[in-house]
C-alpha cells in the first residue's frame, strides 16, 4: 500500500494534474471483484473530472463500505458520487458485456452500470445517475443552483436519510444496498423515490451505452 500511496501525489516538478493519468488495482484484469481504479484529469485542458472507482466483493460488510466512501468524500472537492450494487464489465469485450447487462438491468432495478471513461467528460452538467447513496457535491450544487433546504424540503419515505457532508450532501436510500429483483417482487421503493426526487439534476442525455437502444433512451 505504501508504494501504491507514493504513486499517486503529483512529483515535486510537476505543478498541474497528469492529464488522463491512470491507475488500477485489480484482482481480475477484466472483470474485477475487487478494484481501486483512479483517473486524473487536468480541467484546465477539457471541461470535465477524474474519477475515483472502488469495487468491492458482494459480500463485503456495507459498514466498512460505507466507512471507505465517507472516506473518500471527506478527501476533498467533488462533482458527484454513486454507491451501491455494481456490474462490472470487460473492456476487451464492451458490446457483449453490455448486451448481457441490458438483460440485468430489466430484471434488477437496483443495479448500477457505469462507463465513468464516457461520463467524466460530462459529469460536470449532471448527476451520473442514482444509487443506494448518491453523493452531491458543492461545486454540482453551485452550478445547478441546487439548495438542498429547498430543493429536499419535502418530506422523503422513512427509510431514506439526507446527511450534510462538508463538502456536499449525502443521499441514502435505505439501510442496505438492494439489487431490486423484479422476478421475487422486490421493488426498490427507496431507490426510487430518490431517483424521482432528483431527476432534474441527472445528466439527461447520457453516452449511449453499446448495443442499447438509442430511439428507446434505454441508458
Amino acid at each position: 500500500f505504501s508504494t501504491l500511496a507514493e504513486a499517486l501525489p503529483l512529483p515535486w516538478h510537476r505543478t498541474s494534474p497528469r492529464h488522463l493519468f491512470q491507475l488500477r488495482v485489480v484482482d481480475e484484469t477484466s472483470t474485477p471483484t475487487t478494484a481501486f481504479i483512479y483517473r486524473e484529469l487536468d480541467e484546465d485542458r477539457a471541461p470535465c473530472a477524474g474519477y475515483i472507482q472502488c469495487v468491492l466483493p458482494f459480500e463485503h460488510p456495507v459498514d466498512d463500505f460505507v466507512t471507505m466512501i465517507l472516506g473518500v468524500l471527506g478527501c476533498g472537492l467533488w462533482w458527484s458520487g454513486l454507491a451501491g450494487y455494481l456490474a462490472t464489465w470487460s473492456v476487451a469485450e464492451k458490446p457483449t458485456s453490455f448486451t448481457t447487462l441490458r438483460r440485468w438491468c430489466r430484471r434488477y432495478h437496483g443495479l448500477d452500470v457505469q462507463d465513468p471513461d464516457a461520463m467524466m467528460l460530462r459529469v460536470t452538467e449532471g448527476l451520473p445517475g442514482t444509487n443506494w447513496l448518491t453523493a452531491i457535491g458543492k461545486p454540482f450544487m453551485a452550478r445547478r443552483e441546487l439548495v438542498p433546504e429547498v430543493t429536499l424540503a419535502p418530506a422523503w419515505d422513512e427509510a431514506i436519510e439526507v446527511a450534510a457532508l462538508p463538502q456536499g450532501m449525502l443521499v441514502r436510500a435505505g439501510d442496505l444496498p438492494t439489487l431490486g429483483d423484479l422476478n421475487t417482487l422486490d421493488r426498490p421503493v427507496a431507490y426510487a423515490e430518490v431517483a424521482q426526487r432528483l431527476e432534474p439534476y441527472v445528466l439527461a442525455s447520457p453516452p449511449d451505452f453499446p448495443w442499447w437502444s438509442v430511439e428507446e433512451k434505454e441508458t
